[in-house]
């Protein structure tokens, strides 16, 4: 007996710990886990009756004995409704595809009168130095009735038997063979009672074969699988526009293989080879430009750093000579007087995005000589680069537009490589193309924005950062959402957390939250402002806690998984810090918010 007192607590010990990692995370609402949660529990209560029964038996059998009936009675009962959920588990499994309705209520009918039959039968108690063990027909119909669910189980099997190799059904054909097992070493010898035990390693089983996946992760999986399915969508498209201008290329140079040429003319040879390297060239650019289009998608970030603009328009200029030299074409170059002598931002995309401008300019117009005039506006710490061209409208008036809604005239060329490296470009640099006409001259500037001061350095002068200094962790792959509807505050802290590489999601309103949250774009963490018109945040979760609920799972309720949240809270006197804790939040951040606070939550819930 002190053999089954050890194996009954050694499975309740690992019952509890499944129960703890399967609480841990969100679960699926799936029939099979319902049934899962309640065969597990079940167990657990099976496990702990029979090892009760077996502390009475051996330490309190004078004192304690009239309670032996009672829980033997339990016991019968525990079996009853164990089988009667492991065969629903496994009629549902084996019916899942098929789609065939279970008979529900023919099945409960008949574990209605095995419940009734479980408490009535008689039964006698035989209790020796070695075992334990209730003999009569209330013991031997026990029998009977595990065989009963068994064969069930077997005949629908056997209807759907090529489904027994899902590793869903190992739950199934272990519990059977250890049933069987159990049952014959329990009927001859008393001694071991280990058909309880043999539930509990079905249960176990069953733990590693329902469906409960990590739903962040799956809502993860899905949200970079559309992010995925869209570039993709957009590349085909893009590609589908160009493939006849391709054509039309490769199809040249078909031609020329099928030409007859008087080899003996001279002039004519080198006018058609004259012919096939344009040709050659231009397809070569082609493909050129669809690869570096591949390129400017795929990379998403623009780095920001000091540099000295005149130097960058030097570099500018040297490339710009060349590719005027390889088209025979003249570029004048009119520098104004207010570009400032370093600003922060991406010298090397600046280059680019206006090399591939003067290419998309200068393919539309066929222009010969062109004039390109540099300026900068400064506002703050802001700093606008202008690249602008004029042109005469006859030359490009098939690609201008007037947008419908605002009047502005738009240049449009999307079958145009170069057009889609530009519109690329200019949304990561926030920038955009202003088109202007104006007797009879199109006016068209490139315009780029750069920055005279970072952020994070006027940021880093305010009172609250001042003499702070944070060694910063790379966070990676961590993404954040911050809820409040000060959008000021709002941009402070994503300066602030942008040295982390994390990735940064605001929104002003409870509603946006829950609409984000409940989208498959998944957070690891949310700061909350305590303070948010029409939002009381203390009577919400007041309110909530009324209702047996909390903050935190208000989040969960929409993410479907654990979030950490952090509630960002002015100074008071108040406690009211301790106060959020207890509702539930993960933990707090005093505002205004400062480099040395924020760096400890990051590091606190990030730092492994």
């Amino acid at each position: 007996m002190i053999i089954n007192i050890g194996v009954g607590i050694s499975f309740l010990i690992v019952l509890f710990i499944i129960i703890m990692c399967f609480y841990s995370k969100m679960r699926v609402t799936k029939y099979e886990n319902t049934i899962f949660i309640r065969l597990i529990f079940l167990t657990t209560i099976g496990l702990s009756i029979e090892t009760f029964i077996y502390l009475i038996t051996i330490y309190s059998r004078e004192q304690l004995s009239f309670l032996l009936k009672p829980l033997v009675v339990l016991l019968f009962i525990y079996y009853v409704v164990w089988m009667f959920l492991f065969v629903s588990y496994n009629l549902f499994l084996l019916n899942e595809n098929t789609k065939k309705k279970i008979n529900k209520v023919l099945l409960i009918s008949i574990y209605i009168v095995f419940l009734f039959a479980s408490i009535f039968l008689p039964f006698e108690l035989k209790i020796t130095d070695l075992y334990f063990y209730p003999q009569g027909i209330g013991t031997y119909a026990q029998y009977v009735f595990v065989s009963i669910g068994f064969t069930i189980i077997m005949i629908n099997s056997l209807n759907n038997i090529k489904m027994l190799r899902s590793k869903k059904f190992i739950p199934l054909i272990v519990c059977m063979i250890l049933g069987i097992v159990t049952s014959a070493l329990q009927y001859f010898r008393h001694e071991f009672m280990f058909i309880v035990p043999s539930h509990a390693i079905a249960v176990m089983l069953m733990y590693f074969t329902i469906e409960n996946p990590d739903i962040k992760m799956a809502k993860e999986l899905e949200y970079q699988k559309q992010l995925s399915d869209a570039s993709s969508k957009k590349t085909l498209e893009l590609l589908e526009d160009l493939s006849n201008d391709l054509k039309s290329s490769v199809r040249k140079l078909e031609q020329f293989g099928n030409k007859k040429i008087d080899k003996n003319n001279i002039d004519e040879l080198n006018k058609e080879l004259t012919e096939f390297q344009e040709s050659s060239i231009i397809l070569s650019d082609k493909i050129s430009g669809i690869i570096d289009l591949a390129i400017v998608k795929g990379d998403s970030k623009v780095s920001e750093y000091k540099y000295e603009v005149k130097d960058m328009l030097d570099k500018l200029q040297q490339l710009l000579i060349v590719e005027n030299e390889n088209d025979n074409r003249k570029l004048n170059i009119e520098l104004s007087n207010n570009i400032p002598n370093v600003v922060y931002g991406d010298e090397s995309n600046v280059i680019k995005i206006v090399l591939y401008y003067y290419n998309l300019i200068s393919s539309l117009t066929n222009s010969k000589e062109m004039t390109m005039k540099i300026e900068c506006i400064q506002v703050g710490r802001f700093a606008r680069l202008k690249f602008n061209y004029l042109v005469d409208e006859s030359l490009i008036k098939n690609y201008i537009y007037k947008e419908k809604d605002t009047n502005e005239l738009q240049l449009v060329k999307s079958d145009d490589v170069n057009y889609q490296i530009i519109e690329n470009l200019l949304k990561k640099f926030n920038g955009k193309m202003i088109v202007s006409n104006q007797n009879d001259v199109v006016s068209i500037s490139l315009c780029i924005n750069q920055r005279l001061l970072t952020e994070y350095e006027i940021i880093s002068n305010k009172e609250e950062n001042k003499n702070i200094k944070v060694k910063y962790n790379d966070y990676s792959g961590k993404r954040i959402l911050i809820v409040d509807n000060n959008n000021l505050n709002i941009k402070e802290m994503k300066v602030l957390l942008k040295p982390y590489n994390v990735e940064v999601l605001s929104v002003n309103t409870p509603n946006e939250m829950s609409e984000v949250l409940s989208e498959n774009e998944t957070f690891d963490l949310i700061f909350v402002d305590d303070i948010i018109p029409n939002f009381k945040l203390d009577d919400f979760t007041n309110e909530i806690v009324r209702t047996k609920d909390d903050f935190l799972r208000h989040i969960k309720d929409n993410a479907k998984y654990p979030i950490l949240s952090i509630i960002m809270v002015n100074p008071n006197n108040e406690n009211m810090e301790q106060k959020y804790l207890n509702y539930g939040f993960s933990d707090y951040i005093v505002k205004p918010i400062n480099k040395a606070n924020l760096d400890r939550i990051l590091n606190k819930y990030f730092k492994k």
